[in-house]
């Protein structure tokens, strides 16, 4: 059985932006998105590298 991946869609990435801004959970983000709560933390991971830095879905969908 072969596992299919997908990337994370442009409206996904709004709703991450969005919760991250509510200071939402990682996990309640990836419930809400039916989502692997790692996707969602190696995601934000790999845009917000320090602490003060926000997560922008345009500039993540657009370097996808």
């Amino acid at each position: 059985m072969e596992k299919k991946y997908m990337r994370l869609q442009p409206a996904e990435r709004v709703v991450i932006q969005t919760l991250l801004a509510e200071k939402r959970s990682i996990a309640y983000i990836a419930e809400r998105l039916g989502r692997n709560r790692s996707s969602i933390h190696n995601e934000v991971r790999k845009w917000v590298v320090n602490p003060k830095d926000s997560y922008n879905a345009e500039l993540a969908q657009f370097c996808a």
